[in-house]
């Protein structure tokens, strides 16, 4: 596209101790109301709350039924080759 151009809001510093920089793209429609930076922070924020909102940890907490699931099928296995080592 030749002339095309996105207003991208670059937030670099955030303070936070989890993210360097953000990126914000603005929406072609939403240039030209002129909204107040107020604003354009609160739907910020409210973008971000909603996406983080349902990420509960870590590693452990998202994978720990994979975890039980392997520790699970260790232990079947071990008896297994037990109760064959023992007919055999």
């Amino acid at each position: 596209m030749r002339g095309y151009q996105k207003k991208v809001i670059f937030v670099k510093n955030t303070g936070s101790r989890h993210f360097e920089e953000a990126y914000f793209i603005m929406r072609p429609d939403c240039e030209e109301t002129g909204e107040p930076s107020e604003t354009m922070i609160e739907e910020a924020n409210r973008i971000i709350k909603e996406n983080f909102q349902n990420r509960r940890g870590g590693f452990f907490y998202s994978n720990k039924w994979y975890i039980l699931a392997f520790f699970l099928g260790c232990a079947i296995t071990f008896a297994l080759c037990f109760v064959l080592g023992l007919l055999i």
